[in-house]
């Protein structure tokens, strides 16, 4: 019986660690503040693969959800800007990271 439960209960840590996501957010602006809507926001892993995408809402808020936890880089395009590109954005389990882009 005590191994059924052990059983039982490394596969339930192993599935909750399986399926731990993050999130990122954050609002797109320009050089003078406004924000930029209609902006892609585009997040890519280690491979360069992209692996979320958003286009920025009225208010440039993005958000991309049930991300992998890890290393990425964001990057945020809108028609007139040059490509704005942060690296290092890291993803943590059931975390939130805030990243504000200004497109130039």
């Amino acid at each position: 019986m005590k191994n059924i439960i052990f059983t039982f209960a490394a596969f339930l840590l192993f599935a909750s660690a399986a399926f731990a996501q993050g999130s990122v957010e954050g609002t797109i602006t320009d050089a003078n503040g406004a924000v930029v809507r209609g902006a892609v926001v585009t997040l890519i892993d280690a491979k360069g693969a992209s692996v979320a995408q958003y286009t920025t809402d009225p208010e440039g808020y993005y958000t991309l959800d049930d991300i992998a936890p890890g290393s990425y880089r964001l990057t945020a395009n809108a028609r007139g800007f040059k490509l704005a590109t942060k690296t290092n954005v890291l993803v943590v389990d059931d975390g939130l990271t805030v990243i504000d882009l200004k497109l130039i």
